[in-house]
């Protein structure tokens, strides 16, 4: 049963007992009326009695006072007579009117009215006229005639009295029945009503309860099946491997899955009202600083959900790499009421990666061997040669000369072997680097294979092209995107390096902000990547080289970069006429942690260069 269908059947239990008292009411006064009826009809009947018999009494009255006068001849025994002529007109037309509205017989009253006037006409004015002229009339006719007149009076009087009387018994015998109707039909509509309304509302009052036992049983089960769906919710969020962490709308924890219990080291009971930085204590994985809790109230979720970060949990000494996200919980009428939050180890991971690192650290070194000891040999040889020609006792132009010449390829070799130190000396902490020098550094080291594969490296490196970072990675990423330029150009190709400072730029309608920062682009003349590849070019063990490549060095790269808070995209053309790969690097500028870290050589003004194959001195 619905609402509406509960209030209907309300309404009718309510309206169902007025409608039929109103009709009871009805019937009653219905009853009530036509007893009042007959009431005013009796009272009516009642007031024709009361004036016969006061006409009666007053036509007595005027028969004694004409009979005294005519006998004594005084005139005070005339005023009965006189005072009554007008109230006997008065009372005749009275009762005339009353006998006409009860429907009774008004020619009597009419005989009635004539007969008086007969009597006045014919016996009470000429017995007055004569005692007044002192004459006397025939005692025995006029008698006789007052007698035969009065009795025809009386006798007309009788009869109007008799028949108001024999009606106003039966309208009193009508009344009472009557009120023995009323009674009898208020009696009987009463005992039927009350049954009907009892009836009615029995069965309205069963199907509410009815309903209201179904709703109740709805209600059970509904309360059950919510307790089942919790306890089920509760033991599935309990069971899951991820950290799970729910917050109220200021950002104290409510809810710490077994996961999150183990990773923070708190238990349900001792985390409950915690705030979150108390029981997650955060360091930036870079700077490591203490991180201000990520998500520390509900509206800071709902302004980052779905964002994702890492970090550095800090518990008893031990650093453990996590990643976590959010998202805003909201109630049923979409009101903000907390937050949940994600927390993975991602330490065994890390450790992977930094493995690979490692590894692909020493596959780059390895692969480096053999062109660094030709790249230090070469030059080692030119020395030797020089050495001879020396000893053969040279002009001293000569000799100055061939001097000049071994300083420089003993500078080369010194500058090589620094290079090579450089790529496996790592750094803590985070410091400023002039990525233009670390950039020349790279082209160093790789000057030679370039020279063997007749490619050309052109080169615009900008000046205080200063960001934050380790020197050591970030060489590594500039090996790995050179190298790979080189492997796809052809003989007599060119390579395009540059590094270029890039200013803050506000939000605007189709792109959001961007932070200062250094922009190195790696630009070969190659066949570029097909569509198709690009999608899968930084996925781990993804390689087009076959047995050649790893499959790991862009996968290590784009995290390296991603490490410094920066970015790495790239472009590719496969068209025949218009074909090559860019590869750009941003590098946001930061400040670094600790003391700078330049074992390289100050930055030098951006310079134009050619990277050309060196003739050496034969023996």
């Amino acid at each position: 049963m619905n609402l509406n269908q509960l209030n209907r059947i309300l309404s009718q239990a309510l309206f169902l007992p007025v409608i039929a008292l109103l009709l009871l009411s009805g019937v009653l006064i219905w009853q009530i009326f036509n007893a009042w009826n007959t009431v005013n009809r009796i009272e009516t009947v009642d007031q024709n009695i009361a004036t016969i018999n006061l006409i009666s009494a007053m036509i007595a009255n005027e028969q004694a006072g004409v009979s005294d006068y005519q006998t004594t001849s005084r005139e005070a025994f005339l005023r009965p007579y006189e005072s009554a002529i007008e109230p006997l007109k008065e009372n005749m037309q009275k009762l005339h009117d009353g006998v006409e509205s009860q429907g009774g017989d008004v020619h009597t009253v009419d005989l009635l009215m004539t007969a008086h006037h007969v009597w006045v006409s014919t016996v009470a004015i000429p017995a007055i006229d004569a005692a007044r002229e002192h004459r006397s009339l025939t005692v025995p006719i006029v008698n006789r005639d007052d007698e035969a007149t009065m009795d025809t009076i009386r006798r007309l009087e009788s009869g109007i009295l008799r028949s108001q009387q024999v009606q106003r018994g039966s309208l009193a015998d009508n009344w009472q029945q009557q009120l023995l109707h009323t009674l009898e039909v208020v009696v009987g509509l009463t005992v039927i009503t009350g049954l009907l309304i009892g009836i009615f509302t029995y069965s309205r009052l069963h199907m509410v309860s009815s309903a209201f036992e179904d709703t109740m049983e709805a209600l059970r089960r509904n309360a059950h099946s919510t307790y089942e769906s919790e306890q089920r919710l509760r033991a599935t969020l309990t069971s899951i491997g991820e950290s799970v962490v729910v917050c109220d709308v200021e950002g104290s924890i409510e809810l710490l899955n077994t996961a999150a219990q183990q990773l923070s080291g708190w238990t349900q009971t001792e985390a409950f009202h915690q705030e979150l930085r108390e029981v997650f204590p955060l360091d930036d994985e870079v700077t490591r600083l203490p991180l201000v809790a990520p998500f520390a109230s509900a509206s800071h979720i709902q302004q980052t959900a779905g964002a994702s970060a890492s970090a550095v949990l800090v518990r008893n000494g031990t650093d453990i790499f996590v990643e976590y996200s959010g998202a805003p919980i909201f109630d049923h009428s979409g009101q903000l009421t907390g937050s949940v939050i994600v927390f993975r180890d991602v330490t065994e991971q890390r450790r992977t990666q930094a493995a690979l690192l490692t590894s692909e650290k020493l596959a780059v070194a390895g692969r480096l061997a053999a062109s660094i000891a030709h790249e230090i040999h070469n030059p080692l040889d030119s020395v030797v040669n020089l050495l001879y020609l020396l000893k053969q006792d040279p002009s001293p132009e000569e000799r100055a000369e061939f001097i000049d010449m071994a300083q420089s390829e003993l500078a080369r070799v010194t500058q090589i072997s620094r290079a090579m130190l450089g790529m496996h000396r790592e750094s803590r902490t985070p410091v400023l680097i002039d990525i233009s020098t670390i950039m020349r550094s790279v082209m160093v080291l790789l000057e030679r294979s370039m020279t063997e594969a007749g490619v050309t490296v052109r080169n615009r490196l900008a000046t205080n092209a200063v960001a934050t970072g380790y020197p050591a990675e970030l060489r590594q990423v500039f090996t790995n995107i050179l190298t790979n330029a080189a492997q796809a150009s052809k003989p007599g190709a060119r390579i395009e390096v540059t590094v270029r400072n890039r200013p803050a730029r506000r939000a605007r309608v189709n792109s959001p902000a961007t932070p200062a920062g250094v922009v190195v682009a790696v630009a070969d003349q190659g066949h570029g990547i097909p569509p198709e590849v690009l999608t899968d070019l930084f996925q781990p063990f993804f390689t087009t080289k076959g047995e050649r490549g790893s499959g790991l060095g862009l996968w290590i790269s784009k995290g390296i970069v991603e490490k410094h808070g920066g970015s790495i995209t790239v472009e590719s053309k496969t068209g025949p006429d218009n074909h090559g790969t860019t590869f750009s690097i941003f590098l946001p500028r930061g400040e670094a942690v600790g003391s700078s870290a330049h074992e390289e050589q100050p930055a030098e003004p951006a310079v134009e260069t050619n990277s050309q194959p060196k003739p050496t001195v034969a023996a």
